[in-house]
């Protein structure tokens, strides 16, 4: 199996700069939190917690607001926490996403638990510089070369990012294993699966 460095994306003779890249930033990024736990809190007094208890980020959720069907928020917790802060948008929503980027978020959660706001499309992704977070489907297994050009065209990503997500048999990115993790044998579980980190809530 391939060197898995995130510094240069390489496949075939397509070479990725990481210093010209946001791909390749992001995903430097992203490995900031490889081997922590990111905490869904839904208050800034949540994310201190979180915090003090060493979780390597915070997603940020208003369970209650989600429960009512409107849009999950809360205030501030940048004000409250050193550490990287996890946002969500709606799916579709890229204009969401800009104000989340612009009042500097550390990562986008892209997430279909809240309201959608476009049924049709998700967010490029590649008009951010800020990573996001989202699902993948294992679609790549068994496509040979052309196929997997073809589908890199269709979902208009890179090809030599979809052809090393082929190689590698999952993302080039921090895989995080998210639903059901309520203990620390659960976390440690996952990471024994392979997962680089795990999401939990308080």
């Amino acid at each position: 199996m391939a060197e898995e460095d995130s510094s240069e994306v390489t496949i075939s003779n397509a070479i990725t700069d990481s210093k010209k890249n946001s791909f390749s930033i992001k995903i430097s990024l992203a490995q900031m939190l490889r081997g922590g736990v990111v905490v869904v809190t839904s208050s800034p007094d949540q994310a201190k917690i979180a915090e003090a208890a060493g979780a390597c980020c915070v997603s940020v959720a208003d369970l209650a607001g989600r429960q009512t069907g409107g849009i999950s928020r809360m205030a501030n917790p940048a004000v409250s926490v050193a550490i990287p802060i996890m946002s969500r948008s709606r799916v579709g929503h890229f204009v969401e996403a800009m104000i989340l980027e612009s009042i500097d978020v550390d990562y986008i959660d892209e997430s279909e638990e809240l309201a959608v706001a476009d049924e049709e499309h998700f967010i490029n992704k590649h008009n951010f510089r800020v990573p996001f977070v989202c699902g993948y489907v294992r679609k790549l297994a068994n496509m040979d070369e052309d196929e997997v050009f073809a589908f890199a065209e269709k979902i208009n990503a890179p090809y030599d990012i979809v052809a090393r997500t082929k190689q590698m048999g999952r993302l080039p990115v921090v895989q995080f294993a998210a639903g059901g993790i309520v203990t620390p044998a659960d976390a440690a579980m996952m990471m024994q699966l392979g997962c680089d980190g795990g999401v939990c809530g308080i």
